[in-house]
């Protein structure tokens, strides 16, 4: 997990029809909302696997990542961001 104000991060929220099947990065940016957030309080909550591409992460990226706004006024899939200056990155023990 990372909280702090971040710079800026591109997200996403999936909604497409029950019975589409055609599942593409593409279409999961844009079937839904999706926007820029920009100097918000937020928590980044995610995991990284080299193992598990399509699985838990897209075909490209080794990391599938959530961003919560602090005020829980937008919640969605993370498709870029540039952390902020002072942001803490949280581990488990």
């Amino acid at each position: 997990m990372i909280e702090g104000t971040i710079k800026s991060c591109d997200w996403h929220v999936i909604d497409w029809k029950d019975d589409d099947m055609e599942h593409t990065h593409e279409k999961h940016i844009t079937s839904g909302l999706y926007g820029t957030i920009n100097n918000r309080q937020v928590k980044l909550l995610g995991f990284y696997s080299n193992s598990h591409h399509a699985i838990f992460t897209h075909h490209t990226t080794n990391m599938h990542i959530h961003v919560k706004t602090a005020d829980n006024k937008l919640a969605g899939h993370v498709d870029g961001f540039t952390l902020g200056k002072g942001m803490v990155l949280k581990l488990p023990k």
